[in-house]
């Protein structure tokens, strides 16, 4: 029974032609990976340069900023493109994004709370 499951299954994938759009699927993967890793080298780079001090605000920033690699590497992959490397858009933008919402939240804190 489940061989023939399988079968079905794989029957029915082969109508759709997923070779032709395998590269879409992986560019699509590697923005997800792309921005979520330049993320933590990002935070990694600012703790260990400036001595930030991870907090649980951090999270959300940290959500905002991939969020932000992911769109724009959507937008590359769509045609509006800095490098013309989607994967390298999403990486540049998490980066970014990260990079300023943790240096102006520092400044911030350090301005109003002391």
């Amino acid at each position: 029974m489940r061989t023939m499951m399988i079968g079905i299954a794989g029957t029915f994938l082969a109508c759709f032609d997923l070779l032709s759009h395998f590269a879409t699927a992986l560019d699509v993967m590697g923005v997800f990976i792309a921005s979520m890793g330049a993320v933590i080298i990002t935070r990694y780079a600012i703790k260990e340069l400036l001595g930030l001090s991870l907090t649980p605000k951090d999270q959300t920033i940290h959500l905002i900023a991939w969020s932000f690699g992911i769109v724009l590497g959507f937008l590359s992959i769509a045609g509006i493109t800095v490098t013309g490397i989607a994967l390298l858009d999403s990486m540049i933008a998490a980066s970014a994004a990260t990079f300023l919402t943790l240096t102006r939240r520092e400044s911030y804190e350090e301005a109003y709370f002391r």
